[in-house]
């Protein structure tokens, strides 16, 4: 009861005065300040009359059952049995609860007292826990109700600012989930393609070692100082593949069979005076270690006084 009390707001206590006139309200200001705010009538003045009867006393039964009547009832001290009754007619304050229900303004109870009535002071709070307690839940459903509307109408606003917190944390979460997924993504992406350049890599060079591993046991430390032996001033060499791929170009395919020129050097350079290249095939061919010399290729470059050439010297195996 106490979580209840701190949930639900504060009582109002809305006090009338009752006289044989009709009954007025004391101001309370306006109605739409009390919208979903409980309300305890206080009733008292000339128009309340009051009578002491025994408990289960048949004038108390006709007060009490009288559909026409507004009543409390309030036991006397002591164990006497004795309790007195303050009631008045009901449509002394019809105009009084029309307007509470046209408002929006709960009734959560009334207290009828006049001069004869014995003092029982309750705090708003004391009644707000003696209403809403257990017993009086569980006998009469219209209370329960009430406590159901109240509550929904205090924490309506509070759970839906929860949800809305919830559902702005749960985007941001969202997003920074789907930004470092995009992330992961993007990284793993490019960690399979490595992984599959790499593979492809291993796997040329397997096959380029497998083809290399059947060439014929030649000092190729003696190929090269021979062919460097025989090399003019003039030209300089920019390449020397010693039984170089046929057919590859710059990539070999990853299940394309890697073929080689056996016995075969490829010679390619430059130089300024085309009969160098001549000069040099004849000194090439001469040699006991080579079986012949092709020149492949002989041009000048465009717009330069050089000339770049191409040769296959052929090994004797």
């Amino acid at each position: 009861m106490n979580v209840l009390q701190s949930i639900l707001p504060r009582p109002w206590l809305m006090e009338v005065e009752a006289s044989d006139s009709g009954c007025r309200t004391k101001p309370f200001g306006k109605p739409d300040k009390l919208k979903h705010r409980p309300v305890v009538l206080l009733i008292s003045g000339e128009g309340v009359l009051s009578k002491k009867y025994l408990s289960g006393d048949a004038g108390l039964k006709k007060i009490t059952e009288n559909k026409e009547l507004l009543w409390s009832v309030v036991p006397a001290d002591g164990n006497t049995g004795e309790v007195t009754v303050s009631f008045l007619r009901k449509e002394c304050i019809a105009s009084l609860l029309d307007e509470l229900a046209k408002n929006q303004i709960p009734l959560l109870g009334l207290r009828i007292v006049s001069q004869a009535t014995p003092g029982e002071e309750l705090t708003p709070e004391e009644l707000l826990k003696r209403e809403f307690s257990l017993r009086n839940l569980r006998r009469d459903k219209q209370r329960l109700n009430l406590l159901c509307e109240l509550l929904y109408y205090r924490l309506r606003l509070p759970v839906l600012l929860f949800f809305f917190v919830l559902l702005l944390g749960n985007f941001l979460l969202s997003e920074q989930l789907r930004q470092e997924n995009s992330v992961l993504q993007t990284e793993l992406s490019a960690k399979q393609r490595n992984d599959r350049a790499q593979k492809e890599l291993r796997e040329k060079q397997g096959r380029i070692g497998g083809e290399y591993r059947k060439v014929p046991d030649v000092s190729f430390a003696l190929l090269s100082d021979r062919i460097a032996s025989y090399l003019p001033e003039e030209m300089r060499l920019s390449r020397l593949s010693l039984f170089p791929a046929v057919d590859t170009g710059n990539l070999i395919g990853r299940d394309k069979e890697v073929k080689l020129s056996f016995g075969i050097i490829r010679i390619v350079g430059e130089t300024t005076i085309p009969g160098s290249v001549t000069l040099f095939s004849r000194f090439l061919g001469s040699d006991p270690l080579f079986a012949g010399v092709e020149v492949t290729a002989l041009e000048r470059r465009k717009d330069s006084s050089v000339y770049q050439f191409e040769l296959h010297l052929k090994i004797k195996l």
